[in-house]
């Protein structure tokens, strides 16, 4: 934080000269390798691309103000490149190649063609002595490219300044501008002024002011004005008496809105939701946005790689917004005109990558794109502190070549977009704090291994004390399953009156239950509580994702498919199984559910194969559940066989779509959709089968009679060996009125009398 003068980092913020947080320029020169029979012929450019030629970038932020209560702090931000020989292919100020006369076209866009036609031949020839289009096209040093010479075919400031008060241009910005940089130790400052003098810092030298964070976190590091204004700005200043000319940069208010982050502190919470992120773009005077992309490690730390948005460099007919830049020419590239004084330069990722195919085929020589080191920005944040690793900017800067008729210039110049030059700016962080980080992020894993670690624990031991309570109660209800079985305990349910009709309709077969209300209604109740249920949990874990990754996660800590579905169909299944089977056993014992009977499920042989699918799809559904009679083992058993029916084909499903069809990332409402459906009819799936099994089970009333016998046979000889001899012997045959059943009691001298009811 940045809130005062001893604040921890402001030494580093001040002044990178000592730091070790270097950020490093690479450029890279296109020398035209045809330079006559471009200039008079028209031919198409043959390039020659010439580099590294590697500069340390030296920033110094000056005249530190704090506004606010430490709330802002504005500077003025002066920028210095040394040059770094042992990295670069040659030194820079031997290194000659052939370029555009800079100096001549600069004095045409800058200033003659700014006066009436009639007037432009002459001046032409005035502005710069000897031009011609044999003269389009100089060798000069690549120093002199990037940071300025001075050319003495250049007339004089008060021969310019004449001429346009003649004209009545001496309040025009860019005329002025011109006429100012006549003057000047360097009257062409080249493409990367070097702020070496107090002229240069004088001239080139920016102010800004931004947050702190020390009332509004959210704010820490964005920007709130650019040459004092809140939105951005163009200014000159007059040569007599030093007014400043300012006017709006851009044709939007939005366009000129100043803000966003300066690239060096960005919110973890946006990174961590996937979030387009706001970026001030130096070079270009304006907001632009970063999108998030793929997780990527940078020497041990694990990083988010955001890239500039592909719709800031869309030209106005695909993205109209961008019209406010005067962007009306190919896709791909941004107008940089109004920032270099009327020439017309436009600004493209390195090789024109993904840019209109045109611009490549109308140039050659230039090497082909690679996309993993063309893009125009890569930024690598840190996913859980907002800072980046390593801010990578590549910058072409592209001259528009075109006949000029009104000056007898160039007139059988192709018109073209002439790559110049391209410029690599690249900040990483020092190894020390590298080193921090990478710390830090272990720290951090070890502690949320820890907490996953409780937790798992937790739920394990919850998992032991459900599973102890089930067993308590199983044990302590055994002698009533006891009684349950027993035939004279059902005699003792009967009421006076009851027949055998009564068993008879105790006792269905499947398609009878299949269509009871009970067991539809338990399915459409399932059915809709799990649907919901997952589609909370899911919404909640892709909260602020817009996309999940298929195998492998967007950034550190993001869900993919994979993760998510493989457990989530065990855990599904064990919970609604678990569920399942305590109300089936209730529902049946109490009579809600009736007895099925199932010949299948009697005595199921531990040794028998599982049946088939089609053969029989509810057997097949229990698989080995069917084996197990308590609740426990036969929930675990339910949980491990749906996870192979529901769960191995959804990744084999997830296999398909990633390696057949080259799906990397789904869309995260739609996949919570699919996936809550495919787990309700999991769950549906689950219920129906362990009805069925609990409903065919020992816990069922009137097992005894299934034993050798029809269900629907009651004979009185059977109940009466079940019953014991307190069944009177006038029962009549297939009839129970009048059935007198003997309560047994005890006596305080422990024996048993029936009593007549």
């Amino acid at each position: 934080m940045l809130d005062n003068p001893s604040a921890s980092g402001i030494a580093d913020f001040r002044s990178n000269v000592r730091s070790e947080d270097a950020i490093l320029l690479k450029v890279h020169v296109h020398s035209i390798a045809n330079p006559r029979d471009v200039a008079l012929h028209g031919a198409q450019p043959v390039l020659n691309t010439i580099g590294p030629f590697v500069y340390r970038t030296l920033v110094e932020n000056q005249n530190l103000t704090w506004m606010q209560d430490g709330e802002v702090v504005a500077y003025r931000s002066k920028q210095t490149y040394v040059a770094v020989p042992e990295l670069s292919v040659s030194a820079a100020e031997h290194t000659y190649v052939n370029v555009l006369n800079f100096p001549m076209l600069f004095a045409y866009y800058s200033f003659v063609r700014k006066l009436p036609a009639i007037m432009r031949p002459s001046a032409m020839e005035l502005a710069y002595r000897g031009a011609s289009s044999e003269r389009m096209i100089v060798n000069r040093t690549v120093d002199d490219l990037i940071f300025g010479y001075q050319d003495d075919r250049l007339f004089s400031s008060r021969n310019a300044l004449d001429l346009l008060h003649s004209q009545g241009l001496d309040q025009d910005m860019g005329a002025m501008s011109f006429v100012v940089s006549l003057d000047k130790k360097k009257n062409f400052p080249g493409l990367l002024p070097n702020m070496t003098t107090n002229e240069d810092i004088e001239a080139y030298a920016e102010t800004y002011a931004l947050h702190t964070g020390k009332y509004i976190p959210q704010l820490m590091r964005n920007l709130v004005s650019y040459e004092g204004s809140d939105h951005a700005i163009a200014c000159g200043k007059s040569r007599e008496d030093g007014a400043r000319l300012c006017k709006p940069l851009w044709d939007a208010r939005w366009a000129n809105e100043v803000g966003g982050s300066d690239a060096a502190y960005f919110l973890p919470e946006d990174i961590a939701r996937g979030k387009p992120l706001q970026v001030w773009m130096k070079v270009f005077k304006t907001q632009m946005s970063l999108e998030s992309g793929e997780s990527a490690e940078i020497d041990g730390i694990g990083t988010v790689q955001y890239r500039l948005s592909r719709d800031a460099l869309r030209n106005s007919s695909q993205i109209p917004r961008n019209i406010a830049y005067a962007m009306n020419g190919p896709s791909g590239l941004f107008n940089y005109s109004r920032l270099a004084e009327g020439f017309p330069m436009f600004v493209s990722p390195p090789n024109f990558f993904q840019c209109d195919p045109k611009l490549r085929q109308a140039v050659d020589g230039l090497p082909h794109p690679d996309p993993a080191h063309d893009a125009m920005v890569d930024s690598f944040l840190h996913a859980y502190t907002g800072i980046p690793i390593r801010f990578v900017q590549r910058l072409q800067f592209n001259a528009h070549v075109t006949p000029l008729p009104d000056a007898d210039l160039l007139g059988h110049v192709q018109p073209t977009f002439l790559p110049i030059f391209k410029a690599e700016f690249q900040e990483k962080m020092s190894r020390a704090h590298q080193s921090m980080f990478a710390t830090c992020d272990r720290a951090k894993d070890a502690v949320e291994f820890v907490h996953f670690a409780a937790f798992f624990c937790g739920a394990f031991a919850i998992l032991v004390g459900l599973a102890m309570g089930f067993v308590h109660i199983e044990r302590s209800n055994r002698l009533e399953l006891r009684k349950r079985r027993s035939g004279l305990y059902q005699a003792l349910m009967l009421e006076a009156g009851d027949t055998t009709e009564h068993y008879i309709n105790t006792w269905i077969d499947r398609a009878r239950a299949l269509r009871h209300p009970h067991l539809r209604t338990g399915i459409l109740v399932t059915f809709v509580v799990g649907f919901v249920i997952n589609m909370f949990f899911e919404l909640f874990f892709t909260r602020g994702m817009t996309e999940i990754g298929v195998f492998a996660p967007l950034k550190p800590g993001g869900r993919y498919a994979l993760i998510s579905i493989a457990p989530d169909a065990f855990i599904n299944a064990f919970l609604s199984s678990l569920g399942t089977l305590r109300e089936a056993k209730y529902a049946v014992q109490s009579g809600l559910f009736p007895t099925v009977y199932w010949p299948a499920l009697r005595h199921p042989d531990r040794h028998q194969p599982l049946a088939r699918c089609c053969e029989d799809p509810i057997l097949f559904s229990l698989g080995p559940a069917r084996r197990y009679d308590r609740i426990l083992p036969a929930a675990l058993a339910a949980g491990v066989w749906m996870w192979c029916l529901f769960g191995v084909p959804a990744i084999l499903a997830l296999a398909v779509v990633r390696y057949a069809f080259h799906v990397h990332v789904v869309p995260s409402k739609l996949f919570s959709l699919v996936k809550s459906l495919y787990l309700s009819v999991q769950t549906i799936v689950v219920f129906v089968a362990l009805y069925f099994h609990m409903a065919s089970s020992e816990a069922a009333p009137l097992r005894p009679f299934l034993d050798d016998h029809d269900p629907y046979e009651l004979d009185n000889e059977r109940l009466r060996r079940s019953s014991g001899s307190c069944i009177s012997d006038d029962v009549d045959e297939g009839d129970l009125r009048g059935l007198h059943v003997a309560l047994m009691s005890s006596r305080d001298d422990g024996q048993d009398e029936c009593h007549e009811e």
